[in-house]
């Protein structure tokens, strides 16, 4: 309790700091006129203390006086320990135990005093201005902590410790790639399955280990799903061919098409025949069909077909002797002759017989043995051998069997064909080999032709039949 002629008031600050505020007792409230000392209690331990005036706050004048017999008039003073009796060597410090883990609220602090007048009191950052008897925290994370300490006599003391953490144990997991092949991947670490993924990006995983530390686990899913190219230079090809039966050989060139050690060719066909370069980037074939190409890339298991690629043969017909007149001599007499009739390949034709003769047709001619090379533009040829009888007159057809009746022949236009199988088709050639037409109509066993368009004279009509082929003879007149 103050004394009957002061009067005054203590505050206290959130660290425990305290200060006094104290005037001698007056008459009345308005006077200042009044003169008394005061004594702080010796059990306080204060020994001096900073003064101000009620006027410092505007000539800031301040003195330090002992806290014994302390002056006061009518107006405030205002008075802070800044010394106590025995404190000299009040302290304390902070026992620290650190967080065991980046993250974890394991962390712990001892206050220990020392000096100053037991008992002590304590209050931590955490719940600052709240004195307690502890003077330990525990379970906390790593941080920055402060504790302010109270004796008996109210000196106060403070010290900050901080609460450190390891770093995060992280590990940096091999990258991993999807590709063609391989649509999911899965993360494994240490023996254990950790995740599967189909889709690329970066990715953090946090293991958890109780007893231990967790791992934060940082891993790369790549993606390699690039197709190689596969480009072929066109997409058909049209080869011809000189003669009927030649054999031949081209080249489809797919150079252009990615290349590399990682990169693998392959062409096949079903009907088409491969010579060579099969598992090269250029086949070589042998016959018309169609070709496909197969690029792969074995680094991600990608692969690219081509577009269908046709190759189209174009051969000539077959040059061929469908037919002869065959004249035989008179006995003993050179009156025989040949005509033959020459369909297929690329006319003009040459011809030249066993005799010297350059003509189609030969006359004149005594009993024997004639042979006549064609040689057609291309330089196509094909041989016959006729032979020519003494004494006998006939006409001769050259191994052209037919079934089919034409009537009537001569004919002025109109030609009607009848054959025991579907004709499926009919060309007519004029003794030159040249072709004069073409049947485009439906498949039949009876066939009306308007053959109005001929000049008078022989022509050949080629039909086929189920495959087979034969020849008759046209007369236009």
């Amino acid at each position: 309790a103050l004394p009957a002629d002061v009067e005054g008031a203590a505050f206290r600050n959130p660290q425990g700091d305290y200060k006094y505020v104290v005037w001698a007792r007056t008459d009345t409230d308005t006077s200042e006129d009044a003169a008394a000392t005061y004594n702080f209690p010796q059990y306080w331990s204060i020994n001096m203390m900073a003064k101000k005036l009620w006027s410092s706050s505007v000539d800031g004048s301040e003195e330090s006086v002992s806290s014994i017999n302390i002056s006061l008039t009518g107006a405030p003073s205002f008075l802070e320990p800044t010394s106590f009796f025995g404190a000299n060597n009040f302290d304390v410090a902070i026992q620290v135990t650190d967080a065991s883990c980046a993250g974890a609220a394991d962390g712990r602090l001892v206050a220990m005093p020392s000096g100053g007048v037991p008992d002590y009191r304590f209050a931590w950052s955490t719940l600052p201005g709240s004195f307690s008897a502890s003077n330990t925290l525990s379970n906390l994370p790593a941080g920055t902590y402060q504790v302010t300490v109270l004796d008996t006599n109210l000196a106060s003391t403070t010290a900050t410790a901080i609460i450190e953490e390891p770093a995060p144990l992280t590990i940096e997991l091999e990258p991993q790639t999807l590709t063609c092949e391989t649509s999911e991947v899965t993360v494994i670490f240490d023996s254990m399955i950790i995740a599967e993924h189909d889709t690329p990006g970066s990715f953090t995983f946090v293991l958890e280990r109780p007893g231990e530390c967790d791992v934060t686990l940082r891993y790369t899913i790549l993606e390699d799903i690039e197709e190689p190219l596969a480009i072929i230079s066109g997409n058909t090809m049209t080869t011809e061919i000189p003669c009927f039966g030649f054999e031949f050989s081209g080249f489809i060139d797919g150079s252009e098409s990615s290349s590399g050690s990682n990169i693998t060719y392959l062409w096949t066909t079903s009907d088409g025949l491969i010579l060579s370069g099969e598992t090269t980037n250029t086949c070589e074939y042998g016959a018309g069909g169609t070709y496909e190409f197969l690029v792969s890339d074995i680094s991600n298991g990608c692969f690219s077909f081509t577009s269908t690629f046709i190759v189209d043969i174009i051969p000539p017909d077959e040059l061929e002797f469908v037919s002869a007149d065959i004249q035989n001599t008179q006995t003993g007499q050179a009156t025989g002759s040949i005509t033959p009739v020459i369909i297929g390949g690329t006319p003009p034709y040459e011809y030249l017989w066993s005799n010297g003769a350059q003509t189609l047709s030969i006359e004149n001619l005594p009993a024997g043995t004639y042979s006549l090379t064609v040689t057609d533009a291309n330089g196509c040829e094909v041989l016959q051998t006729f032979e020519v009888m003494d004494g006998t007159t006939s006409t001769g057809v050259i191994n052209k069997d037919s079934t089919v009746s034409l009537f009537p022949n001569p004919t002025s236009g109109q030609l009607q064909i009848e054959a025991s199988q579907k004709i499926d088709n009919l060309i007519l050639y004029d003794l030159t080999g040249k072709e004069m037409w073409n049947y485009e109509g439906a498949p039949g066993k009876q066939i009306k032709l308007d053959f109005s368009f001929l000049t008078a004279g022989c022509y050949m009509l080629k039909h086929e039949m189920d495959g087979s082929i034969g020849v008759e003879r046209v007369i236009a007149f």
